[in-house]
């Protein structure tokens, strides 16, 4: 839901830095991708994009603390 929120109310920057966030993701899994899976800095910044994104001040307080 919160991503379903996040795609009509996010702005532009928002966006721009959420598709940062996939992309070093994308390339840090890229560079071993038989390895094991980490959620990393990445995944988190990915995550909190979205929180910070979908437009509810309760949610964004509590999940980007």
């Amino acid at each position: 839901m919160a991503s379903r929120l996040a795609a009509v109310a996010m702005s532009d920057q928002e966006i721009d830095t959420l598709r940062g966030a996939v992309a070093a993701h994308g390339n840090t899994f890229g560079a071993d991708p038989s390895g094991p899976y980490i959620q990393d800095d990445f995944d988190t910044a990915f995550h909190v994009c979205i929180a910070r994104g979908f437009g509810n001040q309760f949610l964004k307080e509590l999940l980007c603390k």
